[in-house]
């Protein structure tokens, strides 16, 4: 669900509330099937795990991500709220970029 960011939120929240761990991976081999099939577990404290296929590697780094997805809006907003107004055209540069990606995450 969306809704208003104030500075210290992001409009994008996950279901299960953060900060993620990503857990080892478990091979095992479905009745029937030909192969093992890799797993991994990707939860925050407390919460039903999301069970996805894939590597270790992957689950690592879907909870690295959605760990610093906050910090991430936090730190563009700050850039944002930097004054333009008779700012050097490299701050104009930086302070655009900045508001550009807040866009394409769907946050600005």
């Amino acid at each position: 669900a969306e809704r208003h960011a104030d500075q210290n939120h992001t409009v994008h929240e996950p279901a299960t509330p953060l900060p993620w761990n990503a857990t080892r991976a478990e091979v095992r081999a479905p009745y029937g099937a030909a192969r093992a099939m890799q797993t991994f577990t990707v939860a925050a404290t407390d919460s039903k795990p999301m069970i996805c296929k894939g590597a270790t590697t992957d689950a690592a780094y879907i909870a690295h991500a959605a760990n610093a997805y906050p910090l991430l809006v936090a730190a563009l907003r700050a850039i944002c709220a930097i004054p333009t107004v008779n700012a050097s055209r490299t701050v104009q540069v930086h302070v655009d970029g900045a508001r550009a990606l807040l866009r394409e995450l769907g946050e600005g």
